[in-house]
């Protein structure tokens, strides 16, 4: 069956009606509102039918308004799961507006003769512990750790035990590959530091304290505010969200 673009606006509007970002419909378009951050438009483009998404800023500093960016592009593609988002290219700047542009396409894969549901195992297969165990951690469900035990009504620092006490090394290490941080980045070693600390609480919460006390930064803080805030799936964010709260919240 071939794709129609009403069928690829669907497609799309689907897969962000399934999360927590706020979404118009528009005429053949549609607008996402993200809390915190800012708005997208995405649409099709009239001479060529491809799909774009627009997003404008009023930031005039290059290197925050380049973070800024990072964040929108991970946002669309944590929240976008049926197609590949290139990167924003900034196209004009008008009355003090920069106006950022991107590319979506669908992944060919998707089946376009039936709504689109973000969980139906078309898209999201459950993932098992054994797969788990086996390949980066990618859309695990937070209420699980690595065993499949519910975690949604333990305390933060046991959850961040139940989810890191079943990873090893390697996946470890694929999953802050994925958070786009550097081997030498503070928040990067940070975790890391923190993952060898899971076997004992006492041992976990002097730890995440103590690294709590080395992002310092503004570079630093950014980076930790950037990755809590795109990757909310992975196994690593009840870890994120502990050393956030230290960092932030410390008297």
């Amino acid at each position: 069956m071939n794709q129609t673009t009403d069928d690829r606006i669907s497609i799309l509007r689907e897969s962000f009606g399934a999360g927590p970002a706020s979404v118009v419909d528009l005429s053949g378009a549609f607008q996402v509102d993200f809390d915190p951050g800012g708005r997208v438009y995405v649409y099709v483009e009239t001479h060529d039918g491809a799909i774009t998404a627009r997003y404008e800023t009023k930031e005039a500093d290059s290197e925050k308004r380049r973070r800024e960016i990072e964040i929108m592009q991970g946002l669309l593609q944590n929240h976008i799961l049926v197609a590949q988002i290139s990167d924003f290219r900034q196209t004009q700047l008008l009355n003090g507006r920069f106006i950022y542009m991107t590319g979506v396409t669908i992944d060919p894969e998707v089946c376009y003769h039936q709504t689109i549901v973000i969980g139906d195992p078309i898209m999201a297969p459950p993932v098992s512990a054994e797969t788990v165990a086996k390949t980066a951690p990618v859309g695990i469900d937070l209420s699980l750790n690595a065993a499949g035990e519910n975690l949604s009504s333990a305390s933060p620092i046991t959850k961040a035990i139940k989810e890191m006490e079943g990873i090893d090394a390697k996946i470890l290490r694929q999953g802050l590959d994925m958070m786009n941080l550097k081997r030498s980045n503070a928040v990067r070693v940070a975790l890391t530091r923190i993952f060898r600390s899971v076997g004992d609480v006492e041992e976990l919460t002097q730890a995440i304290s103590n690294e709590a006390g080395k992002i310092v930064s503004l570079e630093d803080q950014e980076n930790l505010r950037m990755i809590r805030m795109i990757h909310a799936d992975s196994f690593l964010k009840p870890a994120i969200d502990l050393l956030y709260d230290a960092v932030f919240n410390k008297k």
